[in-house]
């Protein structure tokens, strides 16, 4: 027995609880239901217009609030009706937390407020035993305005009074699975939420990964006096706002409310808790007392804030540069008392030791109304101050928390452009965090912009609390109100026009890359000239020669302490996109700078390193609009098996024929010794993705349902096409090449771009080795192929690839022609050349496999006599290396790659 649960706002705090309950998906009324949904819960919310919906002959409940004006219902159908909802105080948190006032937009009626969990049992109960007719659910006890306050008063002082015992609740809320011990992802949404840099979180949650989680002691061990301190500023007692009509009115609207449903409220009659039940109608009341509810709920309005390992950091309302503002005091575990002031806009922040030195050297950047003030102190951050936003602000913060001293490079850098790095990782991907802190993803901010025309920042933020808490999401969540959606790979969300990018990359004269030897990963013999030669083309090209001094000089100390370095992000980026400019075998390196680089060097396992993985086939996807991607893993001999994300099964038969892609004929066979199981084979299994840390065994994971995109392949004209059943997945992602940039080589460093179509319809689909769909396209066609003078071949491999070409442009994939793709090659060819490069060229490797002397690059003379670092290179397949690593085996003849449209 499954249930479907319809909901007419999905997001709202009642769907998401509901649907954790039950285990389920929040459903919208036009998605299809399941066969198996034996029973259908469709839930009404104030927020949103009440749903029609006609889920058939299965046993329906509707829920909705007492004053929500409903359509008619089944007569065989149950209709639950329930009073407000404790939860909806929340709507007042900002207004009872940081001043202890109570918002009460419902009149002067006293309300019997009803916990949310009870209503959650009912439903639950009827989900078990169904029943018809109508029922009202409310709380067991009424209270107007003033019994509300005096109850969360009390609450409040109770909560405050001991601090061991506000460091318990505290506890009780951030263990979410009530096992008595914060694991790991319990305590990062704890110092997240709390507006904790990602940094300072990473050092804590590294300390924490000695141990199996902390306990309640662990959790406030060391912080008794700061915490002590923190509760000793609070206030306890409630004032009420009582709104009148229509101040009521808007309160409600700000709260989600719909007009209607807000206005209707206070026309009802009688202004008490429900209105009089209908004949027939069955009340029924909670059981959970105010007194009850409030002592788990009261700890979420005391504005203080326990860190394990670092400090107590508290908060209340203030004002700075003369507007509103919210002032933090942020105890350290060490004795020091950081000041922090924000505007609630954000867009005015001030940091300060409150019993700093004196002095120091200031340095200000200024442009436009941007201003950003450092003041150092033996290269130390020891206050801030700030107009505007900005998107680095976290880790500045972080910086000055910790007191870190700053390289003499950064300190260059913020001279000049006004940031410690030039360029910020964008999320682009569905599930990809656009605010860590609110815990919002870029797939409900994408979905809440297409929701709304012309939707706000403060609307946004009202509908989620992104931005709330730390602010350093707001400029790149401004930028997608900008255009709508995620900004282009390659720009960074803090450029405006008073910020631009710093000019066109040119070949500087003294600039001499590091030429390869060899197509093949080979150990690095000089890191040290490698990584001089790198960083000075790195910040040579974006004209930072003044930034290049002090940053070498921080690397060659480095080297010689500790033979190794780490790239910035940055560098890390550049390098990538340098990487792929240098590419010989690639058609489509015009699109370089365009190269989305996320940065995942800090992830150590392989269930991170997967979540990671599948992370980018969604950000890269985009829906079918592909964007060029690559993600860095840690340098460290890590491999990923496969050779891209996306890989078709080869399964040996017993004749000696292939089920499947005959070029994926040993890694199925070792997926299948390692006890991979398909179940039934067919020609187009996906193959699980295979991870292997430096010794340690390898390990699979099966790709999630309908993560790839397919394309199933047809033909403008024959219909028959259809019939061969041929498909392809969207996104070609190299996933076995090494990324080798400064003398620092990355062995997992998967990278896509998009395909063109001949390598799936002249390569993959038709090579005799591969795929062999000719003779049967020729079969179909009606064509000779008794001869080759006939050239049967010819016209099959033109019409595969005119379907395949079709398919992909019908499935809305983005894909290129050989045609247009070489006359693009050679606008790029020109481009470097203007830039006083040479452009290396493997001319095989250029030339598309039909069609060749139509194209602009059969009659080019290129010279492919140099492989440029950075650059990607070629590995062996790890399963061929008994002893599991694989990074210095030599792989005898190079098969073609090309890294941004590879064949397969």
């Amino acid at each position: 027995m499954t249930c479907a649960l319809i909901c007419a706002d999905p997001y709202h705090p009642l769907s998401q609880a509901l649907a954790l309950r039950l285990g389920l998906q929040p459903r919208r009324a036009d998605d299809p239901l399941n066969p198996s949904d034996s029973r259908v819960v469709i839930l009404q919310t104030a927020s949103v217009s009440p749903l029609r919906c006609d889920p058939g002959p299965r046993p329906l409940l509707e829920v909705a609030p007492w004053h929500l004006t409903l359509p008619e219902f089944r007569p065989d159908a149950a209709r639950l009706r329930h009073a407000f909802l404790l939860s909806e105080l929340s709507h007042h948190d900002d207004a009872l937390t940081l001043e202890r006032l109570l918002l009460w937009p419902y009149g002067k009626r006293s309300i019997a407020w009803l916990d949310d969990q009870e209503l959650l049992n009912v439903i639950d109960a009827w989900i078990d035993d169904p029943w018809s007719g109508e029922r009202c659910l409310e709380g067991p006890e009424a209270f107007d305005a003033g019994q509300m306050a005096a109850a969360i008063s009390s609450a409040l002082q109770n909560a405050i009074s001991s601090a061991a015992g506000f460091a318990a609740l505290k506890f009780e809320t951030c263990d979410r699975d009530g096992d008595q011990l914060l694991d790991v992802e319990e305590l990062r949404v704890t110092l997240l939420h709390a507006g904790v840099s990602a940094s300072e979180v990473n050092w804590v949650l590294n300390e924490l990964g000695k141990l199996d989680g902390i306990d309640a002691v662990q959790f406030s061990q060391g912080l008794g006096h700061a915490l002590e301190e923190a509760l000793a500023e609070q206030q306890a007692s409630v004032q009420v706002v009582q709104l009148e009509c229509p101040a009521a009115v808007s309160e409600l609207l700000l709260q989600g409310w719909r007009e209607e449903a807000a206005i209707a409220l206070h026309q009802a009659s009688p202004p008490t808790t429900t209105p009089d039940a209908p004949s027939g109608v069955i009340r029924c009341k909670g059981s959970t007392a105010l007194a009850t509810w409030l002592r788990s709920r009261v700890i979420d309005w005391i504005p203080v804030e326990i860190l394990p390992a670092l400090g107590v950091l508290s908060r209340r309302a203030g004002r700075t540069e003369g507007h509103p503002a919210l002032l933090f005091t942020y105890r350290l575990s060490n004795g020091q008392v950081a000041l922090i002031e924000r505007t609630i806009d954000f867009r005015h922040v001030a940091l300060r030791w409150r019993d700093g030195p004196d002095g120091g050297e200031e340095i200000t950047w200024s442009q436009g109304d941007l201003v950003r003030s450092l003041t150092l102190m033996e290269q130390r951050i020891v206050a801030v101050r700030l107009r505007g936003h900005w998107a680095e602000f976290n880790r500045v913060e972080g910086l000055f928390i910790k007191g870190e001293p700053l390289p003499h490079w950064m300190v260059v850098l913020f001279r000049r452009s006004g940031r410690f790095q030039l360029e910020q990782e964008q999320p682009r991907g569905p599930a990809d965090p656009i605010c860590r802190c609110a815990h919002v993803s870029c797939g409900r901010l994408a979905e809440l912009i297409s929701q709304e025309p012309g939707p706000s920042l403060t609307s946004l933020a009202r509908q989620t609390k992104a931005t709330t808490v730390c602010g350093g999401c707001i400029p790149t969540i401004e930028s997608w109100l900008a255009v709508g959606g995620p900004m282009p790979p390659g720009v960074d969300a803090s450029t405006s026009p008073l910020n631009p990018p710093l000019g066109p990359s040119l070949q500087a004269p003294s600039i001499q890359p590091v030429v390869a030897s060899s197509p093949r990963l080979l150990p690095i013999h000089d890191r040290p000239a490698e990584a001089r030669a790198f960083l000075q083309q790195c910040y040579g090209e974006q004209h930072l020669h003044e930034v290049l001094s002090p940053r070498l000089s921080e690397v060659e100390d480095h080297l010689q302490r500790d033979g190794d370095y780490h790239h910035s992000y940055d560098e890390l980026a550049y390098g990538a996109r340098l990487a792929w400019r240098n590419s010989t075998r690639c058609l489509g390196r015009h699109l370089w700078e365009d190269l989305d680089v996320r940065d995942r060097r800090d992830l150590e396992s392989e269930e991170q390193m997967f979540a990671a993985i599948v992370e980018h086939i969604q950000a890269a996807t985009n829906g079918g609009q592909l964007l060029s991607t690559i993600t860095v893993f840690k340098p460290d001999g890590r491999r990923i098996w496969n050779p891209q994300f996306c890989r078709y099964a080869g399964y040996r038969q017993p004749d000696g024929s292939v089920l499947g892609d005959p070029m994926q004929l040993e890694l199925t066979e070792a997926l299948l010794a390692m006890g991979w199981n398909p179940g039934v084979w067919t020609r187009f299994d996906l193959l699980p993705i295979v991870i292997q840390l430096p010794g340690r065994q390898p390990r699979y994971f099966e790709l999630p349902p309908d993560l790839i995109l397919e394309v199933s392949i047809s033909h403008p004209r024959y219909s028959w096409f259809s019939d061969l059943d041929l498909r392809w997945y969207a996104l070609p992602a190299v996933s076995n090449l090494a990324f080798d940039c400064g003398g620092i080589q990355y062995t997992a460093a998967p990278f896509n771009g998009f395909y063109m179509g001949t390598e799936i319809g002249a390569s993959n689909l038709a090579d005799i080795d591969r795929y062999n769909q000719l003779p049967l396209i020729a079969a179909k066609l009606g064509l000779d192929t008794s001869s080759e003078r006939t050239l049967w071949r010819d016209q099959c491999v033109v019409e595969l690839n005119v379907a395949v070409l079709h398919s992909f442009e019908q499935a809305g994939v983005r894909m290129a022609d050989h045609h247009t793709l070489t006359r693009s090659f050679m606008d790029f060819a020109a481009s470097e050349h203007q830039c006083g490069r040479r452009v290396q060229v493997e001319p095989r490797y250029v030339v598309p496999p039909i069609s060749a002397s139509l194209t602009p690059t059969y009659h080019a003379d290129f010279d492919g006599s140099q492989i440029l670092k950075p650059n990607f290179f070629l590995q062996p397949d790890p399963w061929l290396d008994c002893g599991g690593n694989a990074t210095d085996g030599i792989e005898p003849e190079p098969s073609p790659v090309c890294p941004f449209h590879r064949g397969g």
